[in-house]
């Protein structure tokens, strides 16, 4: 398949990169670099022309560098929910009016209790829609090696390399068949839940 071809390509394209940051101090954050990986040759990317990209992908709802998070709109207060056992299972964000502007709704794995499955960003606007993430867990991995992002522009498919707490991802975004390297990510845990300012959103309802 392309992807899979592409895939292993773009472990073979970044290996030098990985083992050229692995050099680096070891007191310092390693810095994320940004790798187009295609059929006819690679090139890199600038992170802000990346981000752009992927903020347009996901709705401005989740950011990927330099790790998972969620971003909290402008001008925005939070309130958490929680379940028996002390989990986040929901966010709002209101607005100076008190209403609410968006909503992150999480659902924990059902065997791995301290995992998230799945997580649902919702603003509410006459015109959104929801974005979904649905994370892949594999047992006796402690990071979560796949997740899919699917909002209205189309799907995120996001793939780590291996296991370390700096590591290689790979975003794939299927509508435009581009296919990114990302070096030195730090890798998300499947249960921290991370929040980053955001853009301002419309106030659109009265929820």
């Amino acid at each position: 398949m392309y992807f899979t071809s592409l895939f292993s390509a773009g472990i073979a394209a970044l290996s030098g990169l990985v083992l050229a940051r692995s050099l680096a101090s070891a007191l310092s954050i390693p810095g994320t670099a940004v790798t187009s990986l295609e059929p006819h040759g690679n090139a890199f990317v600038s992170l802000p022309q990346f981000t752009a990209l992927l903020n347009k992908y996901t709705s401005n709802h989740i950011q990927l560098l330099p790790y998972f998070a969620f971003h909290h709109p402008q001008d925005t207060s939070t309130v958490y929910h929680r379940d028996d056992r002390n989990r986040t299972i929901g966010i709002d964000f209101a607005d100076v009016n008190r209403r609410i502007v968006r909503s992150l709704r999480f659902e924990w794995h059902f065997h791995l209790e301290n995992k998230i499955d799945n997580i649902i960003v919702e603003d509410y606007s006459v015109d959104d829609q929801p974005t979904l993430v649905r994370v892949m867990h594999a047992y006796g991995y402690e990071y979560p090696m796949v997740y899919w992002i699917k909002s209205k522009q189309g799907l995120v498919d996001c793939r780590m390399k291996g296991q370390g707490e700096y590591d290689t991802m790979y975003v794939r975004l299927v509508h435009e068949a581009k296919f990114f390297g990302l070096s030195n990510v730090s890798a998300w845990d499947g249960s921290s839940i991370r929040l980053v300012p955001g853009p301002k959103i419309d106030s659109a309802s009265t929820f």
